[in-house]
């Protein structure tokens, strides 16, 4: 059994992030300031890093260019989004100390997303973040259900 304790959402325009990746290059500084504030260090920051270095600059304005520019920028979005409808859930003296690269977004091997903060969930083993993502052309939502699970023997 689980109580709800919050309901976050957040739409998110991935055209914002294009727009800054267009203007200032995927290896600007700006975009490596974004990336490092809004990613989690081990488990997004380095998969974003890995793309973005795959990109071959002989490859410019090609198909497979704007594949890795697309996927990099969804990966900013996304992780955008979701930790913004994180951060609605929290309460007050938590959100005071939110921080976007604290927390990470993975998939289950059947593409099921989750969201974590270890030393929030070590804190509060009880609680738990239900994630959902939608995608339609330019948009992104998503919703984060913060749960209390009565019946966690963690």
């Amino acid at each position: 059994m689980s109580k709800i304790l919050a309901i976050g959402c957040d739409l998110h325009q991935l055209s914002r992030v294009r727009k800054i990746v267009d203007r200032d290059g995927l290896n600007s500084s700006k975009v490596k300031r974004l990336s490092e504030r809004i990613l989690h260090p081990k488990n997004e920051l380095v998969k974003f890093n890995e793309l973005k270095g795959s990109i071959n600059p002989q490859i410019a304005k090609t198909a497979d260019f704007n594949r890795v520019i697309e996927s990099c920028c969804n990966i900013l979005s996304v992780s955008w989004c979701c930790k913004e409808a994180v951060f609605k859930t929290l309460d007050s003296k938590d959100q005071k100390v939110f921080s976007f690269k604290d927390w990470y977004k993975i998939n289950d091997l059947n593409g099921r997303p989750f969201i974590y903060n270890d030393n929030y969930l070590k804190s509060n083993q009880n609680e738990e973040f239900l994630l959902t993502i939608s995608h339609d052309n330019d948009l992104i939502i998503s919703t984060v259900l913060r749960q209390l699970n009565l019946n966690n023997n963690k």
